[in-house]
């Protein structure tokens, strides 16, 4: 199985699990159970880039199990991904 199958596995998993009766998806909630997985995926590409890979995967994965998308105000993705994934490039400058 590759690393994609198993990386949409656990997208579909989790949005299902999260969706509740409403069978709503809701982006923040996602970015908050995914975080680790997706910092541990980044290779080093361009953050703009790899946010929307993201983004397209979960919109694919919300019309495919025919859940209701939720939007929210505020995007956590900048709190949690970005910014840890900026230390992470800031202690790899500073390693010898």
């Amino acid at each position: 199985m590759s690393m994609r199958t198993n990386i949409q596995i656990k997208i579909d998993s989790i949005l299902l699990s999260q969706a509740g009766p409403n069978q709503i998806a809701e982006w923040n909630n996602f970015v908050q159970e995914m975080h680790l997985k997706i910092i541990q995926e980044c290779d080093g590409c361009n953050l703009n880039k790899y946010k929307g890979i993201w983004k397209e995967l979960f919109k694919g994965t919300v019309r495919k199990l025919k859940l209701n998308l939720e939007s929210s105000e505020t995007d956590l993705w900048s709190d949690v991904v970005t910014k840890k994934l900026k230390e992470e490039k800031i202690m790899q400058v500073h390693l010898p």
